[in-house]
C-alpha cells in the first residue's frame, strides 16, 4: 500500500496537480498515528529518552493518539520527520505541511538512497527542490529496471548524471536500488564504466575470498561460465593484485595465479553447495588440483582458501539458499549472537570481511551496569580478538568502547568516562592480563605500577577506579582469552 501510495504521489508531482494532498488525506487519518507512535518508539531505542519523555508530555489527551509536530521546536520536529522513509513522509506532509515539505529531509532521502548523483556537486538555483529530485531519481531508477539504457538517458535529460564513466559507475556503487539483472546487462554493453567500477573496490587487506564476495557484490557473476566472466575475474585479478602488493610479494601471487585461484574457488563453491554433487571435493583433492595450476602458491594459503569456502562461503549461502536466513545485516548479526557452535577463527574472519553485520552485532550487546573488565570479557566471549594487534582489534576495541558509555550513561557522568577513556582502559587490562598470565614475564606488573601508567594516559579517571580494575584481572584473569 505505501508503494501504491508514493507512486501515485509522484505522479502527481510531474503533472503539478493540486489533487495530491486531497487524495493521501484519505489514507492519512488511517495511517498517521501509527507513523507517529513508531517514530516515538525509534527514537526511545536509539537513545533518545529525552525527546520520548518531552513527546510524551506534550499529549493533551491520550485518545488523540499522536503529537502535533508543530508545537515542537522545529529542530526537533525535523529531527522526528527524519527517521521517515519517503512514503512515510509523503503521508506526514498531508498534516504537517510545511515540515513534511523541509528540502532537508528530502536531501537526506535522495543521499541516503542513491549515495552519489553529479548534480550534488553543482552550484544549485534558488528554487531547486530535493522532493522534486527523489521522485526523478525514483523515477528513473524504476525506468533502469525495465531498460537501462533508457534510465541512463533519464537521469542524464533531467541533467542528474553526467555523460562519463566514472561518474556512471560511481552512480552505480553507491545505490542500491538498481536491479543486478539490469546492471549486468548494461555493464556488459559499457566496458568504460566496469573499468571504473571495479578501481572503485578497496581489496586492501582482504582475504582472498571475503574479496571475491564483496566484488561479486556490487558486480553479480553471470549464471554461466563465457567471455563476460572471464573479463570480471581477469579485472578483479588486477585489481586484487594492485591494491595488496605486500601479499603479492610474500605468497608470490600475480594476476594469472589470482586468476586461476579465483576459477578454482568458483567451482570449489559450485562443488559443495550443489545438491546433485554427492561426492564432494576433500581438502586435500582441492589443494592437489589447484597447485597443478599455480605451482608457485604454497600449500598452506591454498588450505586456507578451502577453510574459508568450506566453513564460511558455503555455510551462510546454505542457510539462505534453504531460507533459514535473510540476507541482512540485523538477521546475520542475530544468528551469530544467539549461535553457540560457529568455530570461532572462521566467525572471526566472517566478520572482519563483513563490518556491517559486525556492527549490528555489537549493537546486540547490553552491557548496562557491568563493570568495564567484565563486559570486556563478555565482548570477547561473542567476538574473539585477534592474536596480534591490528586494525581489526582497534575496530573492536573502538565499537566497544562506544557501545560501553551507551549502555552506562551514569556510569559516565559519575567516574567521567568517555569513549576515548575506555578505549584506553581497554588496552591497558589487555596488557595487564598479558602481563600476569604469560610464563615468559618474571617481574609481573604491581598494582601501583598500573594506575601510574594508566593514569598517564586517563589522567581524569580516579585511582581508586583504576585500582579496581587492577584487582578484577588479577583475582578473575584474562578478559581477551579465546
Amino acid at each position: 500500500m505505501g508503494q501504491v501510495l508514493w507512486r501515485v504521489a509522484r505522479n502527481q508531482q510531474f503533472q503539478q496537480e493540486d489533487s495530491e494532498q486531497g487524495y493521501l488525506l484519505r489514507e492519512c487519518g488511517r495511517r498517521t498515528a501509527a507513523t507517529a507512535d513508531n517514530v516515538n518508539h525509534h527514537r526511545q531505542g536509539q537513545g533518545g529518552i529525552e525527546v520520548y519523555q518531552l513527546l510524551k508530555a506534550r499529549k493533551s489527551k491520550e485518545e488523540q493518539g499522536f503529537i502535533d509536530l508543530e508545537m515542537l521546536p522545529p529542530e526537533l520536529s525535523i529531527t522526528i520527520l527524519s527517521y521517515l522513509n519517503a512514503t512515510d513522509l509523503c503521508l506526514a506532509s498531508c498534516v504537517w505541511q510545511d515540515l513534511g515539505k523541509d528540502e532537508y529531509l528530502w536531501q537526506g532521502q535522495c543521499k541516503s538512497t542513491w549515495g552519489h548523483c553529479s548534480i550534488y556537486n553543482r552550484r544549485l538555483p534558488s528554487e531547486f527542490s530535493y522532493r522534486k529530485l527523489y521522485m526523478q531519481l525514483d523515477e528513473g531508477s524504476l525506468t533502469f529496471n525495465g531498460n537501462p539504457n533508457e534510465g541512463i538517458e533519464y537521469f542524464m535529460s533531467k541533467g542528474i548524471l553526467n555523460d562519463h564513466p566514472k561518474e556512471l559507475a560511481k552512480f552505480i556503487f553507491y545505490t542500491r536500488t538498481l536491479n543486478w539483472k539490469m546492471l549486468r546487462i548494461y555493464l556488459d554493453e559499457r566496458r568504460d564504466v566496469l573499468d571504473e567500477l571495479v578501481t572503485l573496490h578497496n581489496f586492501s587487506n582482504q582475504f582472498l575470498p571475503n574479496a571475491l564476495r564483496e566484488f561479486f557484490r556490487h558486480i553479480h557473476a553471470p549464471e554461466e561460465r563465457g567471455e563476460y566472466l572471464e573479463t570480471l575475474i581477469t579485472k578483479f585479478s588486477h585489481r586484487f593484485c594492485a591494491c595488496n602488493p605486500a601479499l603479492v610479494r610474500e605468497v608470490g601471487l600475480s594476476p594469472d595465479a589470482v586468476n586461476v585461484l579465483c576459477y578454482s574457488l568458483i567451482l570449489l563453491s559450485i562443488d559443495l553447495s550443489s545438491p546433485h554433487v554427492k561426492n564432494k571435493m576433500s581438502k586435500r583433492e582441492f589443494i592437489r588440483n589447484t597447485r597443478r595450476a599455480a605451482q608457485n602458491i604454497s600449500e598452506d594459503f591454498v588450505g586456507h582458501l578451502y577453510d574459508n569456502i568450506y566453513l564460511i562461503g558455503h555455510g551462510i549461502e546454505y542457510f539462505m539458499s534453504k531460507g533459514i536466513l535473510n540476507d541482512h545485516p540485523k538477521e546475520l548479526a542475530k544468528f551469530i549472537f544467539y549461535t553457540r557452535t560457529l568455530n570461532w577463527k572462521m566467525l572471526r574472519i566472517y566478520l572482519d570481511e563483513r563490518r556491517d553485520v559486525l556492527d549490528e552485532l555489537v549493537t546486540l550487546h547490553n552491557f548496562s551496569n557491568q563493570f568495564l573488565p567484565n563486559a570486556l570479557r563478555e565482548f570477547f566471549r561473542h567476538i574473539h580478538a585477534p592474536e596480534e594487534r591490528g586494525e581489526y582489534l582497534e575496530t573492536l576495541i573502538t565499537k566497544f568502547s562506544h557501545r560501553f558509555c551507551a549502555c552506562n550513561p551514569a556510569l559516565v557522568r559519575e567516574v567521567g568516562l568517555s569513549p576515548d577513556a575506555v578505549n584506553v582502559l581497554c588496552y591497558s587490562l589487555i596488557l595487564l592480563s598479558i602481563d600476569l598470565s604469560s610464563p615468559h614475564v618474571k617481574n609481573k606488573m604491581s598494582k601501583r605500577e598500573f594506575i601510574r601508567n594508566t593514569r598517564r594516559a586517563a589522567q581524569n579517571i580516579s585511582e581508586d577506579f583504576v585500582g579496581h580494575l587492577y584487582d578484577n584481572i588479577y583475582l578473575i584473569g584474562h578478559v581477551a582469552g579465546p
